[in-house]
């Protein structure tokens, strides 16, 4: 999975692009952790590119 931020005003874009699973989930939640403890107002999450999500994909984003 590849994950990039880029931030526009209060406004961070989190991009996903691959594979959601065991293997990127953890990733995932650390990224949006970090964007938590910035203070990040509203994160808007891009999954257009996301061809695959299994549960723990799914942990990871509730």
């Amino acid at each position: 999975m590849e994950i990039t931020v880029s931030l526009k005003g209060r406004v961070a874009v989190v991009n996903l692009i691959g594979k959601l699973d065991l293997a990127s989930a953890g990733q995932l939640k650390e990224r949006i952790q970090t964007l938590l403890d910035e203070r990040r107002c509203l994160i808007h999450l891009d999954m257009k590119e996301v061809d695959f999500i299994n549960s723990s994909g799914l942990g990871a984003l509730v």
